[in-house]
């Protein structure tokens, strides 16, 4: 288990006893910007590298939207979503979104500081700009809001830029030949600083059945279980295998 999940997972009760609150499986998934290499081959634009800074991101942003042919620079949703692309901004501007006084048990909200100020001011200068495009028209930023269609867009070459999580599914769906994956981009401290996440199983607490408690325990230790790990990549070694026995065949 990856140590910078304890402290999420390991925390006081109502009763002030401390519980471990869910499992996480499946490994750690952590932020990452994937760039579309096309859009910035066309606009001559070199590509992000773990050097980049919010105004590299503007700079190219504006270069890659094109709101008169369906094309933006970045895709952040709007809505429940929004806030997990600025939460990235905020870190990295050296802001935190909460702080726990241990001896109080009390948490505070402490995001309106000079760090939440920056990031703010920097989403909504990607989000609401006023600029003006090639044919004299008026436009509002340079970020797709939309959550139909946004991956949709960005398959097709619509999106220049993406916020998402490095996972082998992610690994197993992008083409390295079209898609860049860079760290989150550096903020005004010259840090970087980006949600560690990880998908996570628990049991509520209002179980009264001992079966269905005991049956849903011992999924979850399974799940978990290095056998259980073993199955997939068996799967996949076996699959694999029989795509090279068929082609060795034709």
């Amino acid at each position: 288990m990856n140590p910078k999940i304890w402290p999420v997972i390991r925390r006081r009760g109502p009763t002030g006893e401390v519980h471990v609150w869910a499992i996480p499986f499946g490994g750690a998934l952590g932020r990452m910007l994937l760039f579309r290499k096309d859009l910035f081959d066309e606009h001559q634009i070199p590509y992000p590298d773990e050097n980049w800074t919010w105004e590299d991101m503007y700079q190219a942003a504006r270069k890659i939207a094109d709101p008169a042919r369906g094309r933006y620079a970045i895709y952040f949703p709007s809505g429940k979503h929004e806030s997990w692309n600025w939460v990235t901004f905020l870190w990295s501007a050296g802001g935190e979104v909460m702080v726990y006084d241990e001896e109080q048990d009390q948490w505070r909200c402490t995001f309106n500081g000079p760090g939440g100020v920056e990031a703010l001011e920097f989403s909504t200068r990607l989000s609401a700009e006023r600029w003006v495009d090639a044919g004299g028209r008026v436009r509002r930023g340079c970020v797709y809001k939309d959550p139909r269609d946004g991956y949709v867009k960005w398959d097709r070459g619509e999106n220049g830029m993406i916020v998402g999580y490095i996972s082998e599914r992610v690994f197993a769906t992008i083409n390295p030949e079209l898609t860049g994956m860079v760290p989150v981009l550096l903020g005004p401290t010259g840090q970087r600083a980006a949600e560690l996440s990880s998908q996570m199983m628990g049991l509520f607490a209002g179980i009264r059945d001992p079966v269905v408690r005991d049956a849903a325990w011992e999924y979850m230790r399974f799940y978990t279980s290095p056998e259980a790990e073993r199955i997939p990549t068996r799967m996949m070694l076996e699959s694999g295998m029989g795509r090279f026995v068929n082609l060795r065949h034709l």
